[in-house]
């Protein structure tokens, strides 16, 4: 005699929804992750390019004599530079620090580089 009752292997609807829905949380998880990972890097690199310029302008102060007390201003592609020169140490020595903006991100970003340069 045969059962009326004849079990069948196979996923509910339900359980394949809840599937897909689990499934779906976590690839928004990763596409977020990815989106925020390509933004710190891209921060970082600008972070990066203006520190550099940064120095290269209070390496050029370095360079030479004791450099004169003043400020200047110039712009190099997206950045801004600004640099002063200042006494230090009762005239002995001098601070050079040049300030590298960066306007077109929100906010604008200042990074500063200093240097104490003996007279």
């Amino acid at each position: 005699m045969q059962s009326s009752t004849t079990s069948r292997g196979g996923f509910t609807v339900l359980e394949v929804l809840i599937a897909i829905l689990l499934l779906s949380v976590g690839i928004l998880g990763l596409a977020d992750s990815a989106a925020l990972t390509t933004r710190m890097i891209a921060s970082a690199r600008r972070q990066a390019h203006a520190v550099a310029l940064g120095r290269s302008t209070v390496e050029r102060l370095r360079s030479g004599e004791c450099p004169a007390e003043g400020a200047g201003e110039a712009s190099r592609g997206p950045y801004v530079v600004r640099w002063t020169v200042s006494p230090v140490a009762a005239g002995l020595a001098r601070r050079a620090m040049a300030v590298v903006e960066t306007p077109r991100v929100r906010p604008a970003r200042a990074d500063t580089v200093s240097a104490v340069i003996p007279c």
